[in-house]
């Protein structure tokens, strides 16, 4: 029996179709993966962000506590230096 060109072009085309529908089905499925995968990664940064103080934050709060122990710091020194004059006193 001998086969038409015909008919082996068109097996060929079918098995390439099939193929073809195939890989695309699977780029399908590693692409809604890779979006699955970003949103979780965008809603853990968001999550992070609302927890975590950045650097900068961390400076000025650095800052605004030792204004205030240098403000302590200098309470202390003027009532210091009134238990001395009023044990000078005595």
């Amino acid at each position: 029996m001998k086969v038409d060109k015909t008919v082996v072009m068109f097996g060929m085309g079918v098995i390439f179709s099939l193929l073809q529908g195939a890989f695309w089905y699977w780029v399908k499925g590693i692409k809604q993966d890779s979006d699955k995968i970003r949103k979780e990664l965008s809603d853990l940064k968001s999550e992070i962000y609302k927890d975590f103080q950045t650097k900068d934050d961390a400076q000025k709060n650095f800052e605004r506590i030792m204004s205030s122990l240098e403000g302590i710091k200098a309470d202390i020194h003027r009532l210091n230096d009134k238990l001395d004059r009023k044990a000078d006193k005595d």
